[in-house]
């Protein structure tokens, strides 16, 4: 519906773990990428080695996390 509205622009919404892996792989051209991104919560994003974004991993907020 947003992408009508702006004469048919392809809209895709991402999780924010998501997007940070994805800037991470491109600011360092590599894959295999991690991201952490800590908001309000904290999200979770990986780029594998043929560039796909593993959707499964994305939010960490409730994560136990061993330190």
């Amino acid at each position: 519906m947003a992408g009508r509205e702006i004469e048919d622009v392809p809209v895709v919404v991402c999780n924010d773990g998501d997007v940070t892996a994805l800037a991470g792989a491109m600011s360092m051209n590599a894959y295999n990428v991690f991201g952490i991104a800590m908001e309000t919560s904290e999200a979770a994003g990986y780029l594998d080695n043929k560039e796909f974004i593993i959707r499964w991993l994305n939010e960490l907020a409730f994560s136990p996390v061993d330190t």
